[in-house]
């Protein structure tokens, strides 16, 4: 049936229509046209498949979603694959202005997983988190759906397998905590990390955890980046820093970007204030020799990084970066190396792992970037004979360059030692006998690992003795100058207390409190 509107369009007597008339039925088709067409809109659907058990094959997984809004009379359903880490990411193509976004597979034991998670018209990206092969293969995958009314947020637990009954207990991390399927909890304004843990028949268990948002105004983070190629074996880290202290927030995978080349990422909306985002490759990707560490504007330290405002007022995304290239250097026998020490800060002293550090030549450019290991320890190798700077790259806390020259008589200077204090970083060299030591895990399982960073060879006498004063543990062992491992069976250890001491042939002494 023609709409009245549109036949009055078209009550034109056709022999006397001229150009204003013909304009005037254009424009009317048009309107017409217009009314009745679907609005399309792309939102972006992101999440990660995780494991209880890291054997559990996570790549190559199907993802399929769809948008069944109230709007839309049925959605679109689009197809993505997991890559090798259970990361996922599609553009789905939504019609009206709100709904739901529903997203389903198969997990390990070929049960059907579903998620949903609800869309306004303010909703850009939406992120998840699947349970892809819970611990027991009984039928227990944890996975809950939310809607959010104001400060008020109703959860619904997912049943995994029809007819079988489930206790549902949660924590929404306000320290309130809740039981059954359906709960409602109020919220201050602010992020919360809710999680469900559900227990199913025969007694298999499972968890899982999601952020939740509420009671204020939240905004997408994403952006593009250049310069890895994404066809090669690259792993693109990207890491969001809220300022001005520099608290590190989330690290996401970026997705292949198959139109550009390069890698898109996605952070889960955030409140509005000012972020700091920092790309970089991970250490076994194919190309992470030639690019270094860039910070949004394209730095590559944070104190010449560009802060991004969010909120109502400020542009929105993309906040793309360009990584910058690793510069060619030709190889030379130069060696600089060092650790990385906790100063007056936190709990305990020891060495911090995974620190970036940078050296720069004599002109200020940044050469070479290298991480920190699990003593602590950094080196570049490889090096032609000139003067550098070492840089500990931490943001907000303030360090002077340390200056390094090598020349022919002195090729290798490796007893470097960085302080890494409340507010600022200090540096050093130390030339007298030098031991930094470390315990993990603590508390302890099944395996204590104590890990010693001497710059002179020695022999440590280490005992581990229990709250009486008994030893249950004695060891003797050579240590060589460098990095050392000295590893404990805790098999048979009971629960409680214990004390780890050690001494070495000069005089240098450890005490650890330890807990099993």
């Amino acid at each position: 049936m023609i709409k009245p509107n549109l036949i009055n369009c078209l009550n034109v007597n056709t022999k006397n229509l001229n150009m204003r008339k013909l304009l005037l039925l254009l424009v009317c088709l048009s309107c017409v046209l217009v009314s009745h067409a679907q609005i399309f809109r792309a939102i972006s659907v992101s999440g990660q498949l995780i494991s209880n058990n890291p054997a559990t094959p996570l790549g190559n997984i199907t993802i399929n979603m769809t948008d069944s809004s109230a709007n839309s009379g049925g959605g679109i359903i689009s197809t993505t694959l997991t890559n090798n880490a259970g990361f996922f990411y599609d553009s789905l193509m939504i019609r009206g202005s709100q709904g739901v976004v529903y997203i389903w597979l198969s997990d390990c034991n070929n049960t059907m997983i579903t998620q949903m998670m609800p869309y306004n018209p303010g909703t850009s990206s939406l992120s998840f988190v699947i349970n892809y092969c819970a611990s027991s293969t009984s039928g227990c995958v944890a996975s809950f759906t939310q809607i959010t009314n104001g400060q008020q947020v109703t959860f619904t637990g997912n049943i995994p397998v029809p007819g079988l009954a489930y206790t549902y207990n949660w924590s929404f991390g306000n320290g309130n905590t809740g039981t059954g399927r359906t709960v409602t909890q109020n919220f201050n304004p602010g992020t919360y990390n809710v999680c469900l843990y559900l227990t199913g028949p025969n007694g298999c268990n499972d968890t899982v955890c999601q952020t939740v948002t509420v009671g204020a105004s939240t905004y997408p983070m994403n952006g593009a980046i250049t310069g890895p190629v994404s066809s090669q074996n690259n792993i693109v880290e990207v890491i969001l820093y809220q300022l001005p202290n520099w608290i590190g927030l989330d690290t996401v995978l970026a997705y292949p970007d198959s139109m550009s080349g390069g890698y898109v990422y996605y952070f889960n909306p955030v409140l509005s204030g000012q972020y700091a985002v920092l790309a970089q490759l991970a250490p076994n990707s194919s190309q992470y020799s030639l690019f270094l560490p860039t910070y949004y504007g394209n730095s590559g330290a944070w104190q010449t990084s560009t802060p991004i405002t969010v909120g109502p007022n400020s542009p929105m995304p993309p906040y793309n970066i360009s990584m910058i290239s690793m510069p060619i250097m030709p190889a030379g026998p130069g060696n600089i190396g060092g650790t990385i020490l906790r100063g007056n800060w936190r709990v305990t002293n020891g060495v911090l792992q995974n620190v970036r550090v940078q050296l720069r030549d004599n002109n200020g450019l940044l050469v070479r970037n290298s991480f920190t290991n699990a003593n602590g320890t950094f080196n570049f190798s490889n090096l032609p004979l000139g003067n550098y700077t070492v840089l500990v790259d931490w943001g907000g806390r303030t360090m002077t360059p340390y200056g390094v020259s090598l020349t022919t008589a002195q090729n290798s200077v490796n007893n470097i030692f960085v302080t890494v204090n409340q507010g600022s970083i200090t540096t050093g060299v130390n030339n007298e006998v030098q031991l930094n030591s470390l315990v993990y895990p603590n508390p302890v399982q099944n395996e204590l690992n104590l890990a010693l960073q001497a710059t002179e060879a020695g022999t440590w006498n280490i005992e581990v003795l229990d709250m009486s004063g008994r030893i249950i543990s004695r060891q003797t062992q050579d240590v060589t100058s460098g990095s050392n491992l000295i590893t404990f069976d805790a098999t048979n250890w009971s629960r409680g207390l214990y004390l780890l001491q050690g001494s070495n042939n000069q005089g240098i002494k450890i005490t650890y409190k330890l807990v099993k």
